[in-house]
């Protein structure tokens, strides 16, 4: 196919969707190039690049392809995950920054989730990372899986009233998401209103044995 049309974007980008399933990421990369270079402009080139890209380790340049990607009308939670997951290689400040403009201004809605917000979701889930997930939480994101992992990283770093803010989002329709979530909750405000309890917890006493018991139910 390739001989009979040797410029068509189409099967250039085809041969270099194969070339990277395969692994063979230097050879993708080139091909992505010369399907760009002959005209395609579906937003799937640049994406695709940036995962060769991601798998050659050259992290800054994956990035450009997948703002390209998005710049070119990316619809796919994919891109947005695929992204994330590279700035957070990066470290946690790229992560934020990222975040914090695709949220731009005022109050998020997650009755239907953007397109961004369902990759954001996904990136976090993957990556367990915890900046990502207390800033998704931060801004409402009722997803369980991110709200559970929230709360018991800012547990685990005895952040009890971050804690307990998170735990307060895990009711829905007057039903709890977690079972456990009533019983530590209360646990956890008997800690925060009495400082010798808190003071015996911190310390491994009878009230840390406690939570634990509730952290694991």
């Amino acid at each position: 196919m390739l001989q009979d049309s040797p410029h068509h974007p189409q099967i250039l980008d085809l041969l270099a969707f194969t070339l990277l399933m395969q692994g063979q990421y230097r050879f993708a990369e080139r091909f992505l190039h010369r399907a760009i270079t002959a005209g395609s402009r579906n937003f799937w080139t640049p994406h695709k690049l940036g995962d060769a890209l991601r798998g050659l380790q050259r992290l800054d340049e994956a990035v450009q392809a997948y703002e390209q990607a998005l710049l070119w009308g990316s619809d796919s939670p994919l891109t947005v995950r695929n992204l994330l997951h590279v700035l957070q290689m990066l470290g946690d400040a790229h992560v934020l920054e990222r975040l914090q403009r695709f949220r731009g201004v005022g109050p998020l809605s997650w009755t239907d989730c953007l397109p961004w917000q369902q990759g954001a979701i996904l990136a976090a889930r993957n990556l367990g990372s915890p900046a990502m997930i207390q800033w998704l939480c931060r801004h409402g994101c009722p997803e369980p899986q991110i709200r559970c992992q929230a709360w018991c990283d800012s547990l685990a770093s005895l952040d009890l009233v971050t804690t307990l803010e998170i735990l307060d989002g895990c009711y829905v329709d007057d039903g709890e998401v977690f079972p456990a979530a009533a019983a530590l909750r209360s646990r956890l405000q008997g800690l925060l209103a009495s400082p010798l309890q808190q003071s015996e917890w911190m310390s491994g006493g009878q009230g840390g044995q406690q939570l634990g018991s509730a952290s694991t139910s």
